[in-house]
This record gives structure tokens, C-alpha cells and sequence, in this order.
């Protein structure tokens, strides 16, 4: 039986989700998911035209930033886009309804985004918008969550199709069709059983495998492998959370940032072809108070890898702060399990999330104050050479991502 672990996300949406009887896995349906509405693969014009704002007069000086960076802005459920000059943002959706959550293609910096339970694609400047799939309606019941609401939609890494969850795990061609589900999640039971709710992660550099996500009724999370070829589904038995591949695809890497809950604190890499689990960063010793925390790691193409990292205390009256101060560091590729790390950037941030650039020259963060409900802060880019100053950006928002 899989190792069950509660994590922030599933604890907070534990009411939504519901458990049934048996593990049964059905793959590869060629009909679209009966919930779901596909659409003719028609170019309309969103509801009003995204607005350009920019914030400075161009100028001659180099871009600060490797990429563009995306993001779901906090005033307005929007998706924008700041511009390599660290500067320039643009309005990239106009929808009715908030943005929940978006991708940006590997291949090309197209769009695809969930807002109002549809999936639209859209060009890199939020132009040629095409809505994929409609999803069903939602009518409040405690199994929206699992069986009627579009998420985690993820481009595969040539761009060719998009990963989603709806009752499963689904594939759509990114020009539009009809959408096939290859894992379906169990059925909504009456009685509280071990059910199993599928979602993508993260498809595999050559596109031949995809993390998935298993929720548990009430609570409870793991991840496993999916195998193309044939529908192999492999449990990992390991921690949590956010699973992010290796550069050769044979391996995963998983990290706990959190100090208190179910899942434990530290760094992992995983063995896809088997399951198992190396610990490259222990994060807590029985008796021993203090943590080490890990947070979205990189894998550098000599193998060094690189993530954020803290050694963290309670305060006085016991409680560990949250989110954490993390400092930039990194392991050799032939370090030791459980060696400690080289701290890269002396300086400590709060980050509340993170996201490398493509190329591995530093990460956007978002700093948030812990205080704001909900969270709320600045973004920051925070280059990986140490000799660069962080860059505070103008812009306030969730999901930031860097292609």
C-alpha cells in the first residue's frame, strides 16, 4: 500500500475530495471526456483587448532579465507578462473570470490557461485565443475538485499537445481536437474508501513519461510515473512535493520546504525506473529541532545542483516562521547523500515561490509578507552568479514562470 502524506494543498482542499473502493487503472479512451465540451479550434478575440503598460521609456541598457516572466497578477486575476528589461508589462488576457492557473510551451512560448473552468490556448502575446475545452459545469458539490474542474495543464515539451486533469489525466493536440483521457481517476464513493484522483505534474524531457499526481480521499498525496508506451504506472514511494525531472529523464527530484505537517523536510532524487529514493538532504534528526528545508531545485549541466535551502529554528515560543528565509545554494554532482551544501548567495529571502529561468541563470521569486491574506509581495530576480545583485520587479502576482 502507498506511503500516504498530507501536504498544504490537499489538507486545504481535503473536503473536496472523495475516496472509492478499488484501484482500477483505464487507459487510452479515444472518446473525449463525456464531462467536458471539445470546441472547433477557432481563433476568437477575448472579451476586451489586452492593454500594454509600460512603466519606463525603452532604453539602450541590456536586459535584466535571461527571459519574459509570466504571472498571475494579485489586482486583477490576469495573466501578464514582464518584459526582459525588467520594466515593461503587458496585459496578456482580458477574461471574465480569474485566471487560475497557466504553462508556457518549451517550444515557441505559446499559452495555454484555465479560466472559468475552460482551456484556452493563446500566442506568446495573448493574441489568437482559442478556447480547447469547456469543462462542465460546477455546481458546488464536494466533488468538483476531482471529477468536474479543469487543472494542470502542462505542454508537452515540443509543444505538440497539452496535459490536463478532469476525472483523470487527458491529452489534447495543441491545435484543438477531440481529447483522450489515459488515466481515469477511481469514481466518487458513497463511503469514505482508499480512491485514487489522478493529475499531471510534469511530462519527461523526451515527452515519453509524465509525473502524475494520486490524491486520496480525505487527505493524502503521492506521485507516480506514467509510461506511454504501454500505460505503465509506477508509485514513488517517496516525499513530497513538486517533482521536477533530471536532465537525462531517468531520475526525479523531490524536496520538502515545509517545517511542521506530514510532509517531511529535505531533498530526494528518485530512481524512475525503479522507485527508490536517495536522500540528498536529510531534514530533520530525531531530537533535533532545527530543519533543513529545500525548495525548487536545477540541475545544471555539469551536474551541480542548485536550489533554495535553509537551516531553520523555532522562535522563542516554538514556532518555526513561515515562509522561511532561504539562501541559494548548490551540491556537486558527485557529493555525498547528506553532505551539506554550499551556500551560493549569502543573502535570505522569504520566498513564497520560485521559478528558475530556462537557461539556469537564476530564479524569479516571490516575496511575500507573511502577514497578507491572501499572500501578497513583490517578485524578485535573483541571479545564480553571486556577483549579480537580486533585482526587486514591479509587478505582484502568482505562478511566475520564466521559459
Amino acid at each position: 500500500m502507498p506511503r500516504i502524506r498530507l501536504t498544504r494543498l490537499a489538507a486545504a482542499l481535503a473536503v473536496l475530495l472523495a475516496g472509492c473502493s478499488t484501484l482500477e487503472l483505464r487507459v487510452e479512451t479515444s472518446t473525449p471526456p463525456a464531462e467536458a465540451t471539445a470546441t472547433a479550434p477557432a481563433v476568437t478575440e477575448p472579451p476586451s483587448e489586452p492593454t500594454s503598460a509600460p512603466t519606463a521609456e525603452p532604453t539602450s541598457q541590456p536586459p535584466v532579465l535571461p527571459a519574459p516572466v509570466y504571472f498571475i497578477s494579485a489586482a486583477d486575476g490576469q495573466l501578464w507578462r514582464l518584459a526582459p528589461d525588467g520594466r515593461t508589462l503587458t496585459q496578456l488576457t482580458s477574461e471574465p473570470a480569474p485566471v487560475t492557473e497557466f504553462d508556457v510551451s518549451p517550444a515557441g512560448g505559446a499559452l495555454v490557461y484555465i479560466a472559468g473552468n475552460e482551456l484556452v490556448r493563446a500566442a506568446a502575446d495573448g493574441g489568437g485565443r482559442v478556447v480547447l475545452l469547456r469543462g462542465p459545469a460546477l455546481t458546488g458539490a464536494e466533488d468538483d475538485l476531482v471529477a468536474r474542474t479543469l487543472r494542470d495543464a502542462r505542454w508537452s515539451p515540443d509543444g505538440s499537445q497539452i496535459a490536463f486533469g478532469l476525472n483523470g489525466v487527458n491529452l489534447i493536440p495543441a491545435e484543438g481536437g477531440l481529447p483522450r483521457r489515459v488515466i481515469q481517476s477511481d469514481p466518487v464513493p458513497a463511503t469514505r474508501q482508499l480512491a485514487r484522483f489522478y493529475r499531471p505534474q510534469a511530462w519527461s524531457p523526451d515527452s515519453t513519461r509524465l509525473v502524475v499526481a494520486v490524491n486520496f480521499w480525505q487527505e493524502g498525496l503521492i506521485y507516480a510515473v506514467y509510461r506511454f508506451a504501454d500505460g505503465a504506472l509506477l508509485d514513488i514511494e517517496s516525499a513530497c512535493c513538486d517533482p521536477i525531472w533530471s536532465r537525462d529523464g531517468q531520475s526525479l527530484f523531490l524536496y520538502g520546504s515545509s517545517p511542521e505537517g506530514y510532509d517531511p523536510p529535505g531533498l530526494w532524487r528518485v530512481d524512475v525506473a525503479t522507485g527508490q529514493a536517495v536522500t540528498l538532504l536529510e531534514g530533520r534528526r530525531d531530537g533535533d529541532l532545527v530543519v533543513h528545508l529545500a525548495a525548487n531545485p536545477y540541475e545544471a549541466a555539469d551536474g551541480t545542483l542548485y536550489f533554495l535551502f535553509t537551516a531553520q529554528s523555532p522562535n522563542a515560543d516554538g514556532v518555526y516562521l513561515w515562509p522561511p528565509y532561504f539562501q541559494l545554494a548548490g551540491l556537486p554532482a558527485d557529493a555525498e547523500p547528506g553532505a551539506a551544501p554550499a551556500i551560493i548567495r549569502a543573502e535570505a529571502r522569504r520566498a513564497f515561490e520560485a521559478d528558475w529561468a530556462g537557461d539556469g541563470r537564476g530564479l524569479v521569486i516571490r516575496e511575500v509578507d507573511p502577514g497578507s491574506q491572501p499572500p501578497s509581495g513583490a517578485l524578485v530576480w535573483l541571479p545564480a552568479d553571486p556577483a549579480l545583485p537580486a533585482v526587486p520587479l514591479p509587478a505582484d502576482g502568482a505562478g511566475a514562470r520564466m521559459p
